[in-house]
């Protein structure tokens, strides 16, 4: 899930695989992210629960998850120094992703160089809406699921029982899962 608002939670990008730039960028950005972390404290947050206020808790955990191009997270949030939240894919997302970081993040990237007393300049512009913070449709989220349980699935099952499995089952708006 991405969060993209004014919230203490930085970095939570989803960003596609096509985004990803040719080559890194290591510059005083990188380097401000990368001391962040190094100082920072890991736990799990609850940055999916919007209408919640925000939560760390210094003895917890997360799932894992893989980027769009198959970066692998770890298990943590990660509470900097300044008191926001991170994810174990934040240096990762500042050297690849620079252009899908939206502008909310950019402005919590800049607090956190004047924190460090780092200054770190704002891009002159902000993608409008990169395509992975852009809201998916119900259908679209459960094409998502589908396509990759599909996959998976896939490397082990015939295509044409999965297809057959899926049929059987349609999906129907007002079951729940």
């Amino acid at each position: 899930m991405h969060r993209n608002d004014s919230s203490r939670f930085l970095l939570y990008i989803e960003p596609k695989k096509e985004e990803k730039l040719k080559k890194p960028i290591v510059d005083d950005l990188t380097l401000l992210i990368t001391k962040a972390m190094s100082e920072s404290i890991q736990g799990a947050a609850n940055y999916s629960d919007i209408n919640l206020p925000e939560e760390f808790y210094n003895d917890g955990f997360m799932g894992e998850h893989e980027t769009d191009c198959g970066e692998e997270s770890d298990n943590h949030d990660y509470l900097l120094k300044n008191d926001m939240i991170t994810n174990s894919l934040s240096i990762f997302y500042v050297k690849w992703y620079r252009n899908s970081i939206h502008e909310n993040d950019w402005k919590k990237l800049k607090q956190l160089g004047d924190f460090y007393n780092i200054n770190i300049n704002l891009p002159e512009t902000f993608p409008n809406s990169p395509e992975s913070t852009k809201p998916k449709t119900h259908e679209e989220h459960m094409k998502g699921i589908i396509d990759v349980m599909v996959e998976e699935l896939g490397k082990n099952i015939e295509l044409d029982i999965i297809n057959k499995i899926f049929e059987m089952g349609k999906y129907d708006n007002s079951s729940t899962l």
